[in-house]
């Protein structure tokens, strides 16, 4: 197995524990198949469908403990669920994400991806730092 083979196949596996949805591909059919039954022709130019992939609040194993999550922050931080999501740079909206993120990887079983995905579309290493970020001003006393 060559690197790129091996390359793609763990992305496809990503994209599937993510559930997002994996890249159709042609299924190949060796010539001496289709010379000796033509019926495989068709099977040649057949296509594997993707899985659609699942919407966010089926791809959560522990129910709507995160959604809970988020509105209970941004009860306690008086914001809107849209406002901590992304664009949000301003200090009040920022500190409220990252005490979301630090909630959800400490009350659920969620990824750093995962969470990302729910917040509305931040990479593993955004929700990485904001995790920290959250954890050094508990630390200072800061965190509200």
């Amino acid at each position: 197995m060559n690197i790129e083979h091996a390359m793609q196949e763990h992305h496809r596996g990503v994209r599937e524990r993510l559930g997002m949805a994996v890249t159709a591909k042609p299924v190949l059919v060796p010539r001496r198949l289709l010379i000796a039954a033509p019926e495989a022709a068709s099977v040649a130019v057949a296509v594997k469908t993707p899985k659609p992939p699942k919407p966010y609040y089926e791809i959560a194993e522990d129910g709507a403990k995160w959604r809970q999550i988020i509105l209970e922050v941004c009860n306690k931080h008086e914001v809107t669920v849209r406002e901590i999501g992304p664009g949000a740079r301003f200090p009040r909206l920022v500190a409220a994400r990252h005490e979301a993120v630090y909630r959800m990887r400490e009350e659920t079983n969620l990824s750093y991806a995962q969470i990302g995905m729910r917040l509305g579309g931040f990479d593993h290493c955004t929700i990485v730092a904001g995790y920290r970020r959250h954890v050094l001003r508990m630390k200072n006393g800061t965190a509200k």
